[in-house]
């Protein structure tokens, strides 16, 4: 009976043990919304950064979805959130170092702000995809489209409007008349 009461503490800090860092490694990728012009989001909601879209920044929570087009987002920056102190003194932190990451973005002649709090590894992580992914939205923009040429089967055997300017011109000479005497 007393190695049951001794067993059983230990199974429970064994599964205490084993679940942490599982449950450590889900909330590793999220994200906090700490402030921002936008109403979209509500204040302190938690989601997470989704930046392998090729068009638009998206930022997940569980209650929406707020979008952002890369061709809008100005730029990035990471700051330090302010320390915890008691009696003018710093109070160490018990995990990893908060960042606060701040984009910078401009819709319809205003500018807007959106920061977010992240892990130092995870907010420089997002910082550096959401410059690339911006860099290479605006060389995409900057680059001229064609339009693309709409083929059909029928256009190497019939004149059409679609390809009136494939046909061939007859020459000046070929064009007399059925019927006329040269």
């Amino acid at each position: 009976m007393r190695r049951s009461f001794v067993l059983l503490p230990a199974g429970v800090a064994g599964l205490v043990l084993f679940l942490a860092p599982a449950v450590h490694a889900r909330s590793a990728d999220a994200v906090q919304f700490v402030t921002g012009t936008t109403n979209a989001i509500p204040h302190n909601a938690a989601g997470s950064i989704d930046t392998t879209d090729a068009i638009n920044l998206r930022f997940c929570t569980g209650d929406g979805l707020f979008v952002l087009p890369w061709t809008k987002i100005t730029g990035t920056a990471i700051a330090e959130p302010e320390t915890k102190r008691v009696w003018k003194m710093r109070v160490p932190a018990m995990h990893e170092a908060e960042r606060l990451l701040t984009i910078n973005y401009r819709d319809d002649d205003k500018t807007g702000t959106l920061t977010f709090r992240a892990t130092a590894t995870m907010a420089a992580s997002l910082s550096d995809k959401i410059e690339s992914q911006r860099k290479a939205a605006l060389e995409a923009a900057a680059m001229p489209q064609r339009p693309a040429e709409k083929t059909w089967w029928g256009d190497s055997w019939w004149r059409t409007n679609r390809n009136h300017a494939k046909w061939q011109s007859p020459d000046a000479d070929s064009q007399t008349a059925v019927g006329t005497k040269e």
